[in-house]
């Protein structure tokens, strides 16, 4: 063990990530120099600002925001067609309809082609 600074050799410096992933911390999934995106939650409110009726200004009062929240919502779990999941709703996914909903789709195109 070394008892002074000179019995240590020489101090050799860590990457940034190799110091955190040392003790155990798993890093984030994030952009790089964005501490605060949540690869998760961004797609969602990308989707939800680019909607057409998304409003120009604001909402006008929180009682508007929620409306238009309320109505984004049942659309995005009812109507929106995510393609990370092969084009079916989170409905589909969720209820366990979305392989049922994919093989329509491949016969689709299937009779499509020929």
């Amino acid at each position: 063990m070394p008892t002074t600074l000179k019995d240590t050799g020489p101090i050799k410096g860590a990457t940034m990530l190799t110091t955190l992933q040392a003790p155990g911390v798993i890093p984030s999934f994030s952009r790089s120099s964005v501490g605060n995106n949540n690869p998760y939650s961004e797609p969602l409110l990308w989707t939800m600002k680019y909607r057409p009726d998304y409003p120009a200004n604001d909402f006008g009062n929180v009682i508007d925001a929620r409306h238009w929240v309320e109505g984004f919502v049942g659309w995005y779990n009812l109507e929106y067609l995510h393609s990370s999941m092969g084009f079916v709703t989170l409905d589909h996914r969720h209820r366990g309809l979305d392989d049922a909903v994919l093989a329509k789709l491949v016969e689709v195109y299937r009779r499509a082609k020929t």
